[in-house]
């Protein structure tokens, strides 16, 4: 399923098989429902650096205590199996979809007055995706994907007050080839768009449409462990000619799969190069490496791993490692180097538990920011995130979130005003969710 881009996945958890309960069966359909309440706390909704010369152009801090709800709504194709001809082995159904939704109400109680209250940023958001797919388990299949998120945001750049909620529009296809036993497969050709639409008039400028075709594959020489590669070609295009629009491309390729027993690895490496047009008189490339890196142990015997992947549904601890670029409305594009740490628990069919964080080094290029060139320059980002949740029966789950962000950087001063981008913010929700 494509999740809309900047939103998050249905409420929870990702995984749906930890997730979503025993689900409600409809013919041959299967329908989960689910709410949640949760009541919380947030230190800085604004996302503003806690300094003299933020505070002089749009205010200070504002903490805020948080109550949002989140129905939730997935609905999907049972896969049935059927055999083709006398002798052959069982196949999936030859169509089968998903469909995965949420919407959100937020209720804001500010905890320090300003020009600008909390509370009028109290809001609603939602999501919903599609994914059909054909013919999945034969030679040739393929899947056509599409969704939409309405995000709300507080507006976290000086000199704008009001909120950067936006429209995100999703739309994909994509066609596999994969003959004999399956040792061999190659998403021969995948085309996605995202396009981006602000709803308020002074962040429409960062309108745009992104574009990408990729081509992805693996070769599977041992029973869990394969050779992976993939290649990309991106295309940005903004509405605001003061921005350059540009050209994205990529390639790597690495090792994916158990090492032992319990021991999972992947290790991907290749190169990228952006090129951007000359729009705004500033145009910078992008020309250099892309990495990543992730030793996984799992706490039990990983028989259940698909062919050539490391990621199943069980308890496991990981390290990693991140080297990307990234589009970005400040400036063309930066560079991350990110290290993390991932942490995920199930246990006894009541406990779900999961702790992820990490740090990243991120580089700008020189760029432009309110009718001055600022000289490339760097920022650490850090952050951590915990979740735990008890279920006293199978479709109720009580939870408790957590999470932190800091953003270690600079102030950047342009013709008519200034912004400071170093934050730290903390966030922390009790919840109760109802789930089938």
């Amino acid at each position: 399923m494509m999740a809309p881009s900047g939103s998050s996945p249905p409420p929870w958890i990702a995984n749906r098989g930890v997730g979503q309960g025993m689900g409600i069966r409809l013919g041959d359909f299967e329908l989960h429902p689910g709410i949640s309440g949760e009541a919380g706390y947030d230190s800085n909704w604004f996302q503003r650096a806690n300094s003299q010369i933020e505070r002089d152009t749009v205010g200070p801090v504002a903490d805020a205590l948080r109550f949002r709800v989140t129905p939730s709504l997935s609905f999907s194709t049972l896969d049935q199996r059927t055999n083709l001809a006398p002798g052959q082995k069982p196949l999936p159904r030859v169509v089968q979809f998903h469909l995965d939704s949420y919407f959100n109400y937020n209720e804001l109680v500010g905890l320090k007055s300003g020009p600008n209250t909390v509370g009028n940023d109290r809001n609603f958001q939602g999501a919903a995706g599609a994914n059909l797919e054909f013919l999945r388990g034969r030679s040739w299949s393929g899947n056509v994907e599409a969704g939409y998120a309405y995000i709300f945001e507080p507006a976290n750049v000086a000199g704008f007050i009001g909120s950067n909620d936006r429209h995100v529009v999703n739309v994909g296809a994509g066609a596999r080839f994969a003959p004999g036993g399956g040792a061999f497969s190659w998403d021969v050709l995948t085309y996605r768009t995202s396009l981006t639409y602000f709803a308020t008039s002074g962040f429409n400028v960062n309108d745009n449409g992104d574009h990408s075709f990729s081509t992805s594959g693996q070769w599977r020489f041992l029973p869990k462990t394969a050779f992976v590669y993939d290649g990309t070609f991106g295309l940005i295009r903004y509405n605001n000619p003061g921005y350059n629009n540009g050209i994205d491309t990529g390639a790597r390729i690495g090792l994916n799969g158990l090492l032992l027993t319990r021991l999972g690895v992947l290790v991907m490496g290749g190169w990228a190069v952006g090129f951007r047009d000359n729009d705004n008189g500033l145009p910078r490339a992008y020309d250099d490496f892309v990495a990543k890196a992730e030793l996984k142990y799992y706490f039990g015997p990983a028989d259940n791993l698909k062919p050539g992947t490391a990621t199943p549904e069980l308890s496991s601890v990981a390290i990693g490692y991140d080297r990307s670029f990234e589009n970005s409305y400040l400036g063309d594009f930066f560079q991350k180097d990110r290290g993390y740490g991932k942490l995920s628990v199930v246990a006894g069919q009541r406990w779900v538990m999961s702790l992820d964080g990490g740090a990243s080094s991120i580089h700008y290029p020189d760029l432009l920011f309110d009718g001055n060139q600022i000289d490339s320059f760097g920022e650490v980002r850090i952050d951590a995130q915990g979740f735990v949740e008890y279920r006293p029966i199978a479709t109720v789950g009580i939870n408790v979130t957590l999470r932190y962000d800091q953003n270690v950087s600079r102030v950047l001063n342009g013709d008519d005003f200034s912004d400071d981008l170093s934050f730290n913010r903390f966030r922390g929700f009790l919840g109760v969710r109802w789930f089938m």
